[in-house]
């Protein structure tokens, strides 16, 4: 083995020798063609070709290396010689006719080369049977070097993937993430075309997302028993949106997280259907194997129940499972089931970092006071909590205010958007936290429903927007609202640090819930056009100049 390694090692020596050699004659003998293709020239090859036509610029004008390997950097060492005002190089030529074609294309989507690119991203971008054979194509040739390749919502069917993952196959070394959601119609042959990549060793991805893809109970089998037979590479999978994995597909699954060689660090299963028993059993899995995973998104899942909750729960008491972010928005979550969450936290509180539980609007008084003593402890360095729709009361507001103001330090992000019964003492509550120079806060929203909207955002603009009928009054008490969260934050912009990034103030009739693909989800608040000038005044001098003056400050 050593003596064939030696012997390749001398014949790509002499290879990239006779390049230069080559070279050499052509400057002498001033030829303006060279014809270098299928040459099986390598990096070092291309660096002695950029090195030798910048250091003794020839009469050459059109340079053929199609079907050569460039490694990593061989592509730009030569591009770069084409921007140097001594070459004299016109035309160089890396692709075959269909790789130029599908080159062509994807240069007048994204205005670059993508043979420059490390990450290319065509999603929403329809594409049809001739573009992504173009781009197969592309993708075939060793000249494309891509890291990230991103085809969401591009209309992919069966045939259009299995295209894109047989080219994939030919050329496996350099892609690490790959995306392929919102194609609903990858098929079977697509998924087992897509599993056979993953069985390659040279094929090391590590981000794998086919969220919303239709991925049904048999696929869902190709897949996990492909990622059995080459574990070691993959960190995140999204499955999250396909709603048919079924009981032996999350078996499966399950049988792949117990693998020891499957280092998997963040999974997405939001709006799977999962059931109290697949949950138990997923659960069950990385008890087995509970050291790597740090991100887990089992939200919209709402048949989780009592015994569901209670096994995740035992999980999280593993103080080998370091989970640092829990997504669980809208799976409703109970009273009963909050306290059961927030008892395990308390057992092992040092990792989580993110905790989103919005959208469940039965976590009740017991649950918030729990989740309260869980903020009070000085171990539990949460830094971001989303509790949006969760219909938080006044009394409520209170009680986590108080235990954010005995922990203040860590919290990054709160999120109490769409409770609208938080009421005046609640935002006064919520106004004293502010002013304590320990609360490092950097994103608060507060959007609720009703119609006028005051919209703050910070370092950003200003914006004052309503939604409603004609003649519609303001929420009596928005304005003496504002008024104490004003008047907290222009205490703190006096202070020597102010950490308060954005704050949203909105009232809207609307909300639209939306999960993207980017592994997490986001809320879109809908506004219209701005308030007519009546309703401004409306709000009184002095509410409208304290909060203009606030934001003048928090701007610098």
């Amino acid at each position: 083995m050593a003596k064939m390694f030696f012997f390749s090692l001398i014949r790509r020596k002499i290879l990239n020798l006779f390049v230069v050699v080559i070279l050499i004659y052509i400057t002498l003998n001033k030829n303006i063609f060279c014809r270098l293709s299928d040459c099986s020239i390598t990096e070092e090859g291309y660096k002695a070709l950029a090195s030798a036509l910048r250091s003794n610029p020839s009469h050459l004008i059109e340079l053929d290396l199609t079907g050569n390997d460039p490694g990593p950097s061989g592509v730009k060492q030569l591009s770069d010689l084409l921007q140097d005002p001594n070459c004299q190089l016109k035309t160089l030529r890396f692709l075959g006719p269909a790789a130029d074609e599908g080159c062509q294309y994807v240069t007048g989507i994204v205005g670059k080369n993508p043979l420059l690119l490390r990450e290319l991203n065509l999603s929403k971008h329809k594409l049809g049977d001739t573009p992504v054979n173009q781009i197969a194509a592309l993708l075939q040739d060793k000249h494309c070097t891509l890291n990230t390749l991103m085809l969401s919502d591009c209309g992919l069917t069966d045939e259009g993937c299995s295209a894109v993952i047989s080219a994939l196959k030919s050329n496996p070394s350099h892609l690490r993430e790959l995306n392929l959601s919102g194609n609903k119609l990858l098929g079977d042959s697509g998924v087992k075309n897509l599993s056979d990549l993953l069985m390659n060793t040279q094929f090391k991805l590590e981000k794998l997302d086919l969220c919303g893809c239709s991925i049904t109970e048999k696929q869902c089998l190709i897949l996990t028993s492909a990622l059995k037979s080459n574990p070691s590479h993959l960190r995140e999978l999204n499955l999250s949106w396909n709603q048919i994995l079924g009981d032996s597909g999350v078996k499966n699954l399950s049988d792949l997280l117990m693998n020891t060689q499957f280092l998997l660090e963040k999974l997405d299963l939001c709006g799977c259907s999962i059931t109290e028993k697949q949950c138990l059993i997923l659960t069950s899995a990385l008890k087995s194997n509970p050291s790597h995973l740090r991100e887990l998104d089992l939200s919209r899942n709402k048949l989780l129940g009592d015994s569901g909750v209670k096994n995740l729960s035992d999980l999280l008491m593993n103080t080998q499972f370091k989970l640092e972010k829990l997504h669980l928005w809208g799976c409703s979550i109970t009273e009963k089931q909050c306290l059961i969450l927030t008892s395990a936290l308390k057992s092992s509180p040092s990792h989580l970092r993110e905790l989103d539980l919005s959208v469940n609007e039965l976590l009740g008084d017991s649950g918030v006071k729990n989740l309260s003593d869980l903020l009070m402890n000085t171990q539990f360095k949460l830094e971001k909590l989303d509790l949006y729709g969760c219909s938080i009361t006044e009394k409520q507001c209170l009680i986590l205010t108080s235990a954010l103001k005995s922990n203040p330090s860590h919290l990054r992000e709160l999120n109490l958007s769409r409770n609208e019964l938080l009421g005046d003492s609640g935002v006064k509550n919520l106004s004293d936290l502010l002013m304590n120079t320990q609360f490092k806060l950097e994103k608060l929203e507060l959007v609720s429903l009703y119609s006028t909207a005051f919209t703050v955002r910070l370092k950003i603009t200003v914006y004052f927007q309503e939604k409603g009928r004609k003649g519609c009054d303001v929420w009596p008490s928005l304005v003496s609202q504002i008024l104490n969260l004003c008047s907290a934050l222009n205490t703190h912009t006096y202070r020597e640090h102010t950490h308060t990034h954005t704050l949203s103030l909105s009232h809207t009739h609307t909300h639209t819930h939306t999960h993207t693909h980017t592994h997490t989800h986001t809320h879109t608040h809908t506004h219209t056009s701005p308030v007519r000038e009546n309703k401004i005044n409306s709000c009184g001098t002095p509410g409208l100049s304290r909060l203009f003056y606030s934001v003048k400050h928090w701007m610098k």
